[in-house]
């Protein structure tokens, strides 16, 4: 695997999660909290044309890397099921992000389920949920 690749495959798979961040960066106040540090987040066009914002750990080394292990998506914060979204729903829009983000990295990387040497971890969440209480 080439090292380009690697690396853009982990930005565009960080911002595939992140996009629920799209439009215009949320002020410092807004952050979800899902990362320690937001300072270098960085603005990018999203595969369907949406603004987007993404982090990729400075340290990452793509060399290193041949292949990434995707634990189940997550919402952070976790929202609590309500009247109108029930906890089953809940799970079933994780799993479709899930399964969805899964086979679009397996489109441009080996996906793993394990850890082991050469395996880069990617954690993703759907960040600030927001519900609304309008039909």
């Amino acid at each position: 695997m080439r090292q380009a690749s690697c690396y853009g495959l982990m930005g565009i798979a960080a911002a595939a999660l992140i996009a629920g961040c799209a439009g215009q960066a949320p002020a410092p106040g807004e952050f979800s909290g899902f990362l320690g540090d937001y300072t270098d987040m960085q603005e990018i066009q999203a595969p369907d044309g949406q603004k987007a914002f993404r982090w990729v750990n400075p340290k990452l080394k793509p060399s290193n890397y041949n292949a990434v292990m995707v634990p189940s998506v997550q919402f952070y914060p976790r929202p609590e099921p309500t009247a109108q979204v029930s906890q089953e729903t809940l799970d079933e829009i994780r799993n479709y992000a899930s399964e969805t983000f899964i086979r679009a990295l397996r489109e441009k990387v080996r996906v793993v389920t394990n850890r082991g040497r050469g395996v880069a971890k990617i954690t993703a969440a759907i960040t600030a949920v927001k519900r609304s209480e309008e039909h």
